[in-house]
């Protein structure tokens, strides 16, 4: 068990709100295009996002609505946009992605 407050409290985890997961995003350098309802239908991930990162937003309920995604220069490898496509591709409508990896420079 995880103790996470002197005098042995357990840490209580809760779920973020859909505006502590825009601000989540936004402070990696991403950003969110959102409709009249602040539903996300749109996604741009930072460069420095790697695919643990990626696999940390599986629970970002924004994700529900991604109708595109951009990740340009980024770390996260082709395995791991094939999965987070399989999810996306759920969405009513499809989810198109845009995924340019960083090269390595010898």
């Amino acid at each position: 068990m995880s103790y996470g407050e002197p005098g042995g409290k357990p840490r209580v985890a809760t779920k973020p709100s859909p505006d502590e997961e825009i601000a989540a995003i936004e402070k990696l350098g991403g950003g969110f295009e959102l409709d009249e309802n602040k539903a996300g239908v749109g996604m741009h991930l930072p460069s420095r996002i790697t695919d643990a990162g990626l696999a940390q937003m599986k629970g970002v309920t924004k994700l529900k609505n991604i109708h595109h995604l951009s990740m340009t220069d980024t770390k996260v490898t082709k395995a791991a946009v094939d999965r987070l496509h399989k999810v996306l591709n759920k969405n009513e409508g499809g989810c198109f992605i845009v995924h340019y990896q960083q090269q390595e420079v010898a």
